[in-house]
């Protein structure tokens, strides 16, 4: 448990902030491993990214594979943790190198068939299971509730103190004090505050051996020791480079310090592939080094490096070779827009990964000679690509525009239908034309001309036509409104007027337009309104001398009524002021009766009934013409 907990204090300490201090106490509780953490009070943490730590730690030992594990985190001086974590440890799938495994495969060893990574013996190893009479239902979630302060010592598990302690032996302010600001789940449980404290109550952890960095690496001897006698010996130590010298590590620290100096100096792509086989040999050797040696993180920083480097000379050979393959394509002319653009795709392939070197950069040297070079030929063919593209698209629309004109043109039949078509050939036309002579695709746009434009010329005779029927069909229809609207007017000389031009017109729509048929349907109606018309003139003119009657005799002096001649006769209505005249002054009952006879003369004369109503639309007189 202290190899563990040693183990996981160093790698907390090598994840988070340096200005971070932890403490680490493991043990175990039926076949759990518990992990207490614990911290100064003016340390602020993110728990998560302690529990992912150590998980990760845990994960890399396949000997915990399927461990069920409890994370407790605490402040320095408090009896209970503020959080908690529980975890089953999942295998982490870690990449080995092929060619350790044949070689310990070929020297005989029996390591060949043991795990290779060996820091943490087993939980069931350190400390195996012991009977114990407490049941699953009085285990806590906090196993170091059994750890009593007088008796702290390097060994975890001399604190264990008699299962059977009972919970109710302890009162509320035992165990917390004056403290209650604990979790929400430590007050479900205080019998279990007090006894969980494998620190101490936090002022005596200098008495509590800490295992420090100096001291890992005697840890990992003792247990390599064990790798020694069960696995493979000495030779296992030194091929892993956990004892004696590490050539694998010294040889690449070598190289590494002349690394940049021979790309630097290489100038050829074939100088170059020479300089990263030397590269990936010494990042292929470094690859024996396992996770657990000591030298295991060096080997990693010098490896990630050398990748880095690796990486990004493969960047420019693979852009020197598109370059290469795109000047011999450019040797012989194109002969489509496709090889254009495949030649194009070539040249950014070499270009855009060799801008990304700058000029600090070691490759700087060979990329700034090619780089220019490769740019000036990608502009030049883009410009020829781009005039290629646009004659291409001309052609392409031009056959697109035709297609979609001779399906108007057959069921076109409105003036704007043929006004439509006409447009589309002569856009047609006007694209077949601007390609130029010394374009690929100029003789296929010849050949569509001599079809094209005779479509072109029909459909604007045709378009004509229509648009002439047209304008005379709306302007009959025109003419029609306007005799309706002199009509409501009373206009009926200018209604007959506009009823005459209306049928004209509808005459003179061409008999081979689309407009013909509609135009001879209004003749008939255009002149029976021209001759209901003439009708209304006549009685109008007759109602003329019944109109200035009514306006005599409405008026004198002032207003007593208000006349409308409408279809059903005469219609009179008397105004207010004389209505209330009336009701005030029976005297002017002899001037109603005067008004009613007058409106019975004009009824008779103008052969028209009249209605007399008073200013509240009561009917008070009617005449009916003899």
């Amino acid at each position: 448990m202290q190899l563990i907990a040693s183990i996981l204090e160093e790698q907390l300490q090598m994840e988070l902030p340096p200005d971070k201090v932890f403490q680490v106490r493991c043990a175990i509780q039926n076949d759990e491993l518990m992990v207490l953490i614990q911290h100064p009070v003016n340390v602020s943490l993110e728990t998560q990214k302690i529990f992912a730590v150590l998980e990760e730690t845990l994960q890399s030992q396949s000997q915990y594979h399927e461990q069920r594990v409890k994370f407790y985190v605490r402040v320095s001086g408090e009896k209970v943790p503020y959080t908690k974590n529980s975890i089953i440890v999942k295998p982490k799938k870690i990449q080995e190198d092929s060619r350790i495994i044949g070689e310990e495969a070929s020297t005989g060893s029996d390591y060949s068939t043991a795990n290779h990574q060996l820091i943490f013996p087993p939980l069931n190893i350190l400390n195996p299971p012991s009977p114990s009479p407490t049941t699953e239902d009085n285990i806590s979630d906090n196993p170091f509730n059994l750890l009593v302060d007088d008796h702290m010592s390097d060994n975890p598990f001399n604190l264990l103190v008699d299962d059977n302690i009972s919970d109710s032996s302890y009162s509320s302010d035992t165990l917390f004090g004056s403290d209650h600001s604990l979790l929400e789940e430590s007050k479900d449980s205080p019998g279990e505050a007090e006894k969980f404290d494998p620190f101490g109550d936090g002022k005596n952890l200098s008495k509590t051996k800490h295992l420090s960095v100096s001291s890992l690496p005697i840890l990992l001897g003792g247990v390599l020791g064990v790798a020694v006698i069960f696995g493979g010996g000495n030779f296992f130590l030194i091929r892993a480079c956990v004892i004696g010298e590490c050539k694998e590590l010294q040889i690449a620290q070598q190289f590494k310090s002349n690394t940049q100096e021979l790309i630097r100096q290489a100038k050829s792509q074939k100088e170059l592939v020479a300089v990263q086989q030397q590269i990936d040999t010494v990042i292929s050797d470094l690859k024996v080094i396992p996770q657990w040696s000591p030298r295991y993180q060096s080997a990693q920083e010098i490896n990630l490096s050398f990748s880095d480097q690796s990486a990004k000379i493969t960047q420019v050979l693979k852009a020197l070779e598109s370059a290469n393959i795109a000047e011999k394509k450019t040797k012989t002319p194109p002969t489509s827009l496709e090889e254009l653009r495949a030649r194009q795709s070539l040249w950014r392939q070499a270009i855009i990964p060799l801008e990304s070197i700058k000029p600090g950069n070691e490759l700087y040297g060979l990329v700034r000679g090619n780089l220019s070079k490769y740019q000036s030929n990608l502009q030049t063919l883009n410009q020829q690509l781009l005039s290629e593209e646009s004659w291409l698209k001309k052609l392409t629309t031009a056959k697109t525009v035709a297609e979609s004109a001779l399906k108007r043109e057959a069921n076109a039949k409105s003036d704007n239908d043929w006004q439509r078509v006409q447009f589309a050939w002569q856009e047609v036309v006007n694209d077949l034309k601007s390609i130029p002579s010394n374009s690929t695709t100029h003789q296929e746009a010849k050949n569509l001309l001599t079809d094209y434009q005779p479509k072109l010329r029909l459909a604007r005779n045709r378009a004509k036509k229509q648009a002439a029927a047209a304008l005379n069909f709306k302007q009959a229809v025109n003419m029609a409104n306007q005799a309706k609207v002199y009509e409501t007017q009373n206009k009926w000389q200018a209604a007959i007027a506009s009823w005459e031009q209306a049928v004209q017109i509808a005459k003179q729509v061409s008999q081979d337009s689309s407009f013909y048929s509609q135009a001879q349907s209004l003749i008939q109606p255009y002149s029976t309104a021209q001759a209901q018309a003439k009708e209304k003139q006549q009685l109008d003119g007759n109602l003329a001398q019944t109109r200035a009657d009514l306006g005599k005799t409405c008026v004198n002096k002032m207003r007593f009524c208000i006349f409308n001649i409408e279809t059903r006769g005469i219609v009179v209505r008397l105004t207010p002021e004389y209505d209330q005249a009336l009701q005030s002054n029976p005297g002017v009952q002899s001037h109603l009766q005067a008004l009613q006879e007058a409106l019975g003369v004009i009824s008779e004369n103008s052969n028209l009934p009249v209605f007399l109503y008073n200013s509240q639309g009561q009917e008070r007189y009617m005449k009916m013409p003899q």
